[in-house]
């Protein structure tokens, strides 16, 4: 490897870093300010969406603005991930299934947007399931899904081994019409998880 080539990767690795502290500590000043437990439903926005240019499965652009109008279950994933994207996968699938609200929808962000290339997230939508224009996964530049995160409140870190390359945040956010944030829920809780789905069916009956 020549020494451009080591210092670009540790600029990159770098900026992984930089982006996962900012991550956790947005996401730990904002547990603090917040006394509900996730699960619950926020009366009052916790954020609003970050600003981002990203492109779907197709190839085609989508910032933030396409959002605009529905409630949305945004989840942060990879498709090659031995952790706990399966299980956030497997939840995301159920919920396409159980909410035929077409004013809900569901969005996969890759953390991973050097190995998932839009082809990538095609096929694995296809695998899963996904309804077309119903279900989106994006892909981007990596500082754009690092700025993606940060702004969700979403860790992302390297990861200690192989099998775990990248480590990330699980929980699975919901977003209103407006692009507010409006909860974060628990993959690993069945009981925040069908919160989730009555609290997307409320927000989803909210846009008329």
């Amino acid at each position: 490897m020549s020494d451009v080539a080591r210092h670009r990767r540790r600029i990159l690795l770098a900026m992984w870093v930089l982006a996962g502290l900012v991550g956790v500590g947005a996401l730990v000043a904002w547990q603090l300010r917040r006394s509900a437990p996730t699960g619950i439903l926020a009366e009052e926005p916790l954020f609003a969406v970050p600003d981002f240019e990203l492109v779907d499965q197709d190839g085609r652009p989508f910032t933030r603005n396409d959002m605009r109008g529905h409630a949305w279950i945004v989840a942060f994933i990879f498709t090659r991930c031995a952790g706990p994207c399966p299980t956030m996968t497997a939840k995301m699938v159920e919920h396409q299934a159980a909410l035929s609200d077409p004013r809900v929808k569901l969005l996969s962000i890759s953390v991973d947007p050097e190995y998932d290339t839009p082809e990538v997230l095609r096929r694995y939508a296809q695998e899963h399931g996904a309804q077309a224009g119903r279900w989106v996964f994006l892909t981007g530049p990596k500082a754009q899904v690092l700025r993606a995160a940060a702004g969700f409140r979403t860790s992302v870190l390297p990861g200690r081994d192989p099998s775990h390359a990248i480590q990330h945040g699980t929980h699975l956010m919901l977003v209103d019409r407006n692009l507010q944030v409006r909860g974060a829920y628990g993959v690993t809780s069945e009981e925040a998880q069908a919160r989730l789905r009555t609290d997307a069916a409320a927000l989803g009956a909210e846009g008329g």
